[in-house]
């Protein structure tokens, strides 16, 4: 068996490399969740909660981060909603 450090490489990046910017912000929707929104905007829920939600069918928000800025329309077009703060109280 190989050892652990064998089964991956590592590198630094230069910090002129590195994102200098963060994107946090909350998607509400219904129904299925457009998981391909994940790739295009390059984004990842917030917390394992956040996670779980991917899979409900109810309305719920989602809190997503992300190095690049998200698409607001492209979230419309699948009928979710976007905003820089959590929508208060949630709706159900």
């Amino acid at each position: 068996m190989k050892a652990d450090t064998e089964r991956f490489n590592s590198r630094s990046l230069p910090a002129a490399d590195r994102p200098n910017k963060f994107y946090e912000f909350y998607v509400t929707g219904s129904g299925e969740f457009p998981t391909d929104m994940l790739r295009y905007d390059g984004c990842w829920p917030a917390t394992t909660d956040d996670a779980i939600k991917l899979s409900s069918k109810n309305r719920r928000t989602i809190k997503l981060l992300s190095y690049r800025e998200p698409t607001l329309g492209r979230w419309q077009s699948f009928v979710w909603s976007m905003s820089a703060q959590k929508p208060y109280p949630e709706q159900k």
